[in-house]
């Protein structure tokens, strides 16, 4: 819905209620969508309402200065507590280590974990459609409207993310795919089952009896748009998604104020290294008379707030928030919650959390950690893994149950 500078009956009981009766509407206002009512105690105004300059906004009501940018307050689950949030096309989701369960009756599903409290809700948008793509910034909840794209590409209206739909999937069925680099060409990599031989639409397969499905390979196609971006694909993004990589710098070049993920030297558990005011650089240090990043540790092991850097124990840049692995303004590290220690939940190989008798955490050349499954001929892997054997330390084996694609998360 777009803004509008003339107040609607809407906006002018909004102002009585912060105002004498007898003001003149300011000439400027933060509109909301026409239609929609201000709970009790969520209005706010500011400015001085003798001089006309009085705006008032409803915190829990989108204000949309465009038709193509909304944004209001961040919602949290009532009760109190300091809360970190993520907005997703199909959920919301709100973390803490001191909030409290909210009343049944407020919307929100929450569950215990021994990392805190975590609820999740219906992601909000400003017309409650799928058209927009929102994303939690310090308090505030930003959406920009989605435009279409050439070739079935769904794209934000500055391009961030594009999206393209379950069509791109080969022969449909359940999929994990990874771009490999072949033939000097980016190329989708996927592996998984259908009902019927995939193929067409510039996708080559084979059945691969070992893998439990077949195996299909496509160039990459970029959204349009121009600019650079990383994608990922598969059925549990529901199609293609491709997020625009930033503008190239110098290696060493930052942004005062700007923070990187790095592994910290020793290639174990994730570090950061910030941007030195003084020089327009990445800080670094010397170590045996080489000059490398001064990477530190974070406190309790925070990672970058995305689900493949639990599954990554180790360093892996495919897990950051960005392409570049700067961390994005307004957001703030993870705590991964303790393994749930089932076949392919993931795990810290330095703790036992893995919890059936003879389960091993399999650390992959990939350096991605999960919990296997102890298998033999008599106790068989279940359909989409294979028994492979694992070396551990003493010369000792173990035969583990791992996905055929030998990932739990890509």
């Amino acid at each position: 819905m777009p803004a509008t500078r003339t107040p609607s009956l809407l906006l002018a009981l909004l102002f009585a209620a912060c105002a004498p009766m007898d003001l003149t509407p300011p000439e400027k206002t933060d509109a909301g969508p026409i239609g929609q009512k201000c709970p009790e105690g969520q209005l706010e105004c500011t400015g001085d309402p003798d001089t006309n300059t009085l705006v008032c906004r409803c915190k829990t009501i989108f204000q949309c200065p465009t038709e193509e940018k909304c944004d209001r307050d961040a919602p949290v689950p009532p009760g109190g507590g300091t809360w970190d949030c993520l907005w997703q096309e199909f959920k919301y989701t709100c973390t803490s280590k001191d909030g409290k369960l909210p009343p049944g009756e407020s919307g929100w599903g929450c569950v215990q974990t021994s990392a805190g409290l975590s609820c999740t809700t219906t992601p909000p948008a400003p017309d409650g459609s799928g058209s927009w793509e929102c994303k939690v910034v310090g308090s505030k909840l930003e959406c920009a409207k989605k435009i279409e794209g050439k070739a079935g590409w769904t794209c934000t209206a500055d391009l961030a993310r594009c999206t393209q739909g379950p069509g791109s999937l080969p022969g449909g069925g359940s999929w994990k795919c990874h771009q490999a680099l072949l033939g000097g060409a980016k190329t989708w990599v996927c592996v998984g089952e259908t009902t019927s031989p995939p193929g067409g639409g510039g996708w080559t397969c084979v059945k691969v009896d070992e893998l439990g499905g077949y195996r299909c390979e496509k160039t990459v196609e970029q959204p349009p748009g121009g600019g650079s971006y990383e994608c990922v694909m598969g059925s549990e993004f529901g199609g293609t998604r491709c997020d625009l990589v930033p503008p190239q710098k110098k290696q060493d070049e930052c942004k005062v104020g700007d923070v990187m993920w790095c592994d910290g030297l020793t290639y174990c558990g994730w570090g950061q290294v910030k941007c030195d005011p003084a020089t327009g650089k990445w800080k670094t240090k010397l170590v045996a008379g080489q000059t490398v990043l001064d990477c530190y540790e974070l406190a309790n092991n925070e990672r970058p707030n995305t689900v493949c850097a639990c599954y990554h124990f180790y360093f892996n840049p495919a897990c950051c928030e960005r392409p570049d692995c700067v961390v994005p303004a307004g957001t703030k590290p993870q705590l991964c919650a303790s393994s749930a220690g089932g076949l392919c939940d993931y795990c810290n190989p330095q703790k036992p959390e893995c919890k059936e008798s003879g389960a091993k955490c399999v650390v992959t050349n990939a350096h991605e950690t999960f919990c296997g499954k102890p298998c033999s001929g008599q106790q068989p892997c279940p359909a989409g893994y294979t028994c492979m054997a694992m070396k551990l330390s003493g010369g000792l084996a173990t035969n583990q149950c791992v996905p055929a694609d030998f990932s739990c998360y890509f």
